[in-house]
């Protein structure tokens, strides 16, 4: 799968075509009648909204997620992916400061 000039800030494979990638493999499965399931090896993204700098760090470090800031400043703006979504555990989340 391949995303031709992603736009915006968030420019990462895993991030701009993975999700598109588990979509299809999705409906794959789907269509071949294979059963994929929540797991204990994923995990939900947490609400960081708000989140000082520091608390969102504790908070995706017991969820097991890795992180990458872009921008400045000590609370969270946004993430990408945003709260609910569910990762793999150890998976790595992009977080914007402001």
């Amino acid at each position: 799968m391949i995303v031709d000039e992603p736009g915006g800030y968030v420019y990462y494979g895993s991030m701009t075509a993975a999700p598109y990638a588990g979509s299809v493999f999705k409906k794959i499965a789907d269509y071949l009648g294979i059963k994929v399931g929540e797991s204990e090896l994923t995990v939900q993204m947490p609400e960081l909204t708000d989140v000082s700098l520091h608390d969102a760090i504790n908070i995706l470090g017991q969820s097991e997620l890795y992180y990458e800031l872009v921008g400045e400043g000590d609370k969270v703006v946004s993430t990408v992916p945003t709260a609910g979504t569910m990762l793999p555990k150890g998976d790595a989340v992009l977080v914007r400061l402001g």
